[in-house]
C-alpha cells in the first residue's frame, strides 16, 4: 500500500511531458525540448511548433555544432473547456563529436526556455 501511495505521489509531483506538433526536429530532439518545457514552465499540454531557426557552427577538424531557436505555442488545460495559451521559445543545441550526416548522433542540450502567457 505504501508503494502504491509513493508512486501516486511521484506521478502527481512530476510534470507530464507535452508533445511537439508539426515539428521537423528529430523525435529525440522533440522529447528533450518537451521535457525542458514541462520542467521549466510547468506546461503539460500540446506544443505546436511555429518556426525553428538553425545556425550551423563549423569548428575545426570537421566538427559541426547546430544551434536551434524554436518558437512554439502551448495550450495548457486548466479545467474542462478552460485553457491558457503561451508563447514558448527554446534555445537548444546539438554538439557533434564529429561531422556526421545524422545530426541526431550528437549531444542535445537545452540552453534556455522562455514561456510567456498570451
Amino acid at each position: 500500500m505504501k508503494m502504491i501511495l509513493a508512486i501516486l505521489m511521484l506521478s502527481i509531483a512530476m510534470p507530464s511531458f507535452a508533445t511537439v506538433i508539426g515539428s521537423e526536429l528529430s523525435a529525440r530532439h522533440q522529447a528533450v525540448i518537451a521535457k525542458a518545457v514541462a520542467e521549466k514552465c510547468y506546461l503539460s499540454g500540446e506544443l505546436t511548433e511555429v518556426k525553428t531557426e538553425v545556425r550551423v557552427d563549423q569548428i575545426d577538424q570537421g566538427v559541426i555544432d547546430y544551434y536551434y531557436t524554436t518558437e512554439m505555442t502551448a495550450i495548457d488545460p486548466i479545467d474542462q473547456g478552460v485553457f491558457d495559451t503561451y508563447k514558448v521559445i527554446v534555445e537548444s543545441a546539438i554538439f557533434s563529436a564529429y561531422d556526421h550526416q545524422a545530426q541526431d548522433w550528437g549531444i542535445i542540450e537545452v540552453q534556455s526556455v522562455k514561456c510567456t502567457m498570451l
